[in-house]
Parts: C-alpha cells; sequence; structure tokens
C-alpha cells in the first residue's frame, strides 16, 4: 500500500471532467468507471474490449480488477451507460466499452452529468490539455498502436506499455524498416509463431532481435508476401 514519493512518478492521465461528476455516481459506478478509464484513458484510447471477469478480478500481473461481484459490475455498467458516461457493444472476444464525449464540451468546472437532456460526461479536450499530457507525436502514435498489436501473441501485452525499453525498440523498428513493414511482421507473428524452426516473436524486443530471421525463413519456406518483397531489395542488415 502507499503511493510515490513524488506525483510525478507511476501515474496515467486521469479526465479533469470527472472533479463535478463524483457525487452523482455510488462507489460500485466510480470503480467500474475508474477501471474502464484506466484501460483506456490510460493508454491514451477512448475505447477497449473489457471482460467481465476483468472488471471483477483483474488481468493478472497487471491489477486486481473493481473487487466487485459480477452482479455488482453488471449493475454498475447498466447505470453508467444509462447516466452518459460510457456506450457498450460487443467486441471480439468481450464487451466493448467507449467513453462518451463531447468536442464541444464547454466547461469540466461548471458541467452537469450526462443525461437524455444534457451533454456527455467526458470531455475530450481534456486528454489534449498540455497541462496534463502534450500532443502525442507521430513516434508515440506508432509506438501505441504497434505495441497494442502485440495482444494477438501475447496476454500480458499490456505491460509492454510500461517498459521504455519496449517502446524504444518500436520506435528503432519503425524508424528502420519503415510503419508498413512492421505493422505487416506483427500480423503474421500468430502464424509464424506456431511454423516448426520460425523464432518465436512475443515482444518489441524479440521482433528487432529476430526481424531479419524472421524474414530469412519466409524467403525460405516460400512465403509469398509482397511486403517482404517492396521493403527487403535493396535493404541490409
Amino acid at each position: 500500500m502507499g503511493f510515490p514519493p513524488k506525483p510525478t512518478m507511476d501515474f496515467w492521465c486521469y479526465p479533469k471532467a470527472l472533479n463535478g461528476y463524483w457525487s452523482s455516481l455510488s462507489g460500485a459506478e466510480q470503480k467500474v468507471l475508474d477501471y474502464i478509464l484506466r484501460h483506456t484513458w490510460g493508454f491514451e484510447k477512448t475505447a477497449d474490449d473489457i471482460s467481465l471477469t476483468q472488471l471483477e478480478k483483474g488481468i493478472k500481473g497487471f491489477d486486481n480488477g473493481t473487487g466487485l461481484s459480477r452482479n455488482g459490475v453488471i449493475t454498475a455498467i447498466k447505470k453508467l451507460v444509462a447516466k452518459g458516461f460510457i456506450s457498450k457493444s460487443k467486441g471480439e472476444k468481450a464487451n466493448h466499452y467507449e467513453l462518451v464525449r463531447n468536442l464541444h464540451y464547454p466547461s469540466a468546472k461548471n458541467a452537469l452529468p450526462a443525461s437524455a437532456k444534457n451533454a456527455p460526461t467526458i470531455d475530450n479536450v481534456t486528454i489534449d490539455n498540455k497541462q496534463y499530457i502534450a500532443t502525442p507525436s507521430v513516434a508515440d502514435k506508432d509506438r501505441r498502436e504497434l505495441t497494442d498489436m502485440f495482444k494477438e501473441v501475447n496476454p500480458s501485452y499490456r505491460k509492454l506499455f510500461e517498459r521504455k525499453n519496449q517502446g524504444d525498440a518500436i520506435r528503432r523498428l519503425v524508424s528502420q524498416w519503415g510503419r508498413e513493414k512492421i505493422e505487416w511482421a506483427i500480423k503474421i507473428l500468430p502464424k509464424t509463431n506456431q511454423m516448426k524452426y520460425a523464432p518465436v516473436i512475443t515482444t518489441p524486443i524479440q521482433l528487432e532481435d529476430n526481424l531479419g530471421k524472421l524474414i530469412a525463413f519466409l524467403k525460405k519456406e516460400g512465403e509469398d508476401n509482397k511486403v517482404i518483397s517492396a521493403k527487403t531489395d535493396g535493404q541490409s542488415n
């Protein structure tokens, strides 16, 4: 228990708009909303697929969930949707939750909680407020999006966001090979990781160390891929 020595250490961006909404939320609703915010706003996203089990018990090695019962989680989600804080839809593997935003929100300080008669809850401008976080660069955007793609081969992929060396590997890969090539390489990992003699790759650092081996393996196996031909011709390792 306890917090780090300084407020500038070990933190994630939290919407300032919520300052005026705590009084309109029950304890269970606040827990569920905070959990969804951590997995969306906390990773500079506005939506994510989150299972009920994750909301209850968390993700092993990352968090412990809300501690609520399943019925408690379901009830809180229904109320958050009704109050206009989030929207819910069916995702690929779990429920898909998206923060309800309004780009024309006047002021988080004076705004009322959302309802059928007023504006949605979350102020999208908050994430661009330099007081909290600078507008992300192209390199940061590539790092986030490409790291997120590792979820298909790495159940603990969320930890990769927290490790600077993994982000640095993404930046070097994009700088050397280009975004298109790296995106292609990550997309084929679910297939190649199951192929005999192919390098097993589940992290950006492993991809950086083994990309040359992966390309050589695919060429040897006779895999026909236009991206390989277009990107490797004229390049040396």
